[in-house]
């Protein structure tokens, strides 16, 4: 039984302001040689998590537990996470590593907690965290 799922992001540059970086559910299939600023997957309007003040360098932590409850029960379909800021500060122009970051120190992870018998711990590196992974889709459904 999965007891906790924390996504964490390296923040590689400090905006001037505080972003208020928030996740959404992504909605549609979608390739990252497909996406570009105009042509992007669709995601759901209410974000189902904030990320944390990111106005230091580091990683920020951030608690997917339920979504990623319903991601493993089937109740939505994963297709991916959508980071982007909500805030009237959207000219921040701070920055998250991504799974292309060569620093294997900064990449993003999914850290997921699971009981079974006794606490074990399970990191998904963003290989296996990328949508239309086979890993990902079967680590969903074994945790």
């Amino acid at each position: 039984m999965t007891t906790k799922a924390m996504v964490a992001f390296f923040v590689g540059s400090v905006p001037p302001n505080d972003p208020v970086p928030k996740l959404y559910q992504v909605t549609s299939t979608w390739t990252e040689a497909g996406v570009t600023l105009a042509a992007h997957p669709t995601n759901n309007a209410t974000p189902f998590a904030t990320v944390p003040t990111v106005m230091t360098i580091g990683y920020k932590n951030t608690d997917i537990t339920v979504q990623y409850k319903r991601w493993k029960n089937g109740t939505d379909v994963y297709f991916g996470l959508n980071i982007r800021d909500t805030g009237s500060n959207s000219n921040a122009q701070g920055s998250f590593a991504s799974s292309n970051e060569t620093d294997v120190n900064k990449l993003p992870f999914l850290d997921i907690s699971y009981f079974s018998g006794a606490f074990k711990e399970n990191k998904l590196r963003p290989a296996i965290f990328k949508p239309g992974s086979q890993r990902f889709k079967n680590n969903l459904i074994q945790n």
